[in-house]
């Protein structure tokens, strides 16, 4: 099969648009063969991976998922053995693995929103369900007693998103740079009160963890609800990835600051706008998408076009720092982006993504029967752009253009 039609049967996407793009893209820079060498390199990280998982390349898809899956298994018992058990259930085990990433990645300081004037906002807005959740009389009494930091994180999952976008988030919108200080990337796991409030925000994100991007926080919700197989090594990757995603933010907030429009930009960051994909064969313009679309809707033509992803980016980091912890664990390194099709017992090509995180969430969704591909798709749209710019210019052409969402070639 011509690496085009592999590459849009992987990707999901139109054939035309695949060969459209080796056109144009691959003209522009002046360099031919990328997709071939993305599909070959594809096959031959797959065959290697399947030899040390003693599986060849004839073996069914029932042999290959099951060999991914106890793999990750034996993997997430390494990751527990770092921090001699690890609960996810107990504040002290979550604090444990969100240290240890830290030191892992080593964020530098970033630009971030003054504590004070997250208190500000706090006053002016109080958050009643959190305050009646928690038994305070009023905000005041709120802020006097709780960290503050746990209070502003609690809005993501103890107030309404009506009333966040409507009421909370407006006020955003008379921010200026004084509003903003340089400090470091803080991280902490909640109080254990906290998890009933957070129960349905776990069961619709699948995990524990978030973060703000304009307080350059971290946090995590400590939850008997998570203590299956996958759960840990979903949690563990996600802390990493976290760190390397607001570093990247902040480096952008630092960027703008000195920017008119700083505000108008910081909004629409958090926000995470996508623009309006146009199919455009003509074109040699690639999209900036800051989500994955996918959870939202999977068919979003957005995600048929040549695009970017900078969550893919902080992904990649994040599972190639994972590779590096153990011998064991190296087996991960760069098979992010990798993926393909194997038969079921019926004869029939089912897709098998080689993503770790992909991995992960199916192993702990396991019993509600998801399957996830999203993350190696994405990847993958990202590893075609690297072939063709390198990383360095990935990641830069991700920030320059992550406003207008779209890298324009001429």
């Amino acid at each position: 099969m011509e690496a085009y039609k592999k590459l849009a049967q992987i990707l999901r996407t139109d054939q035309e648009i695949i060969k459209s793009l080796e056109e144009r893209t691959g003209g522009f820079v002046g360099k031919k063969g990328i997709l071939d060498n993305v599909v070959k390199e594809n096959k031959e990280l797959i065959v290697h991976r399947l030899c040390l998982l003693k599986l060849g390349t004839g073996s069914s898809l029932k042999e290959v998922a099951k060999a991914l899956e106890k793999k990750l298994i034996q993997d997430e018992k390494k990751i527990r053995q770092l921090f001699n058990g690890a609960d996810l259930s107990k504040k002290e085990d979550c604090e444990k693995i969100l240290e240890f990433a830290k030191r892992a990645v080593n964020p530098v300081s970033g630009l971030f929103l003054k504590k004070e004037k997250a208190a500000e906002f706090l006053r002016k807005t109080p958050p009643q369900n959190i305050i009646k959740f928690l038994g305070y009389g009023n905000v005041k009494e709120l802020l006097a007693k709780e960290n503050l930091l746990e209070v502003f994180a609690s809005l993501r999952f103890g107030e309404s998103k009506e009333w966040l976008n409507n009421v909370f988030f407006k006020q955003y919108s008379g921010l200026t740079i004084k509003d903003f200080e340089v400090r470091e990337i803080e991280a902490f796991a909640f109080s254990e009160k906290f998890a009933p409030l957070a129960k349905d925000f776990i069961e619709k994100k699948y995990h524990n963890l978030s973060h703000l991007k304009e307080l350059g926080v971290i946090f995590v919700v400590p939850t008997a609800s998570l203590a299956g197989q996958g759960q840990l090594m979903k949690v563990f990757s996600l802390a990493f990835h976290y760190f390397y995603e607001v570093q990247f933010y902040a480096d952008l907030f630092a960027e703008y600051s000195p920017d008119k429009d700083f505000v108008q930009k910081l909004v629409s960051l958090l926000r995470g706008d996508v623009p309006e994909p146009i199919i455009d064969l003509s074109s040699s313009a690639w999209l900036v998408i800051q989500r994955y679309l996918e959870k939202e809707d999977a068919n979003a033509l957005s995600l048929m076009v040549p695009h970017i992803n900078p969550e893919s980016i902080h992904w990649t980091k994040a599972q190639n720092k994972i590779a590096k912890i153990n011998p064991e664990l190296e087996f991960w390194h760069n098979l992010d982006w990798v993926g393909d099709y194997f038969k079921d017992d019926a004869g029939a090509e089912v897709f098998v993504t080689f993503n770790l995180v992909d991995i992960a969430m199916i192993l702990a969704d396991k019993a509600k029967g998801k399957k996830y591909t999203y993350h190696q798709r994405e990847a993958m749209w990202n590893r075609i752009f690297q072939g063709y710019f390198g990383w360095e210019l990935l990641e830069k052409y991700a920030k320059d253009n992550i406003i207008t969402g779209k890298i324009e070639f001429k």
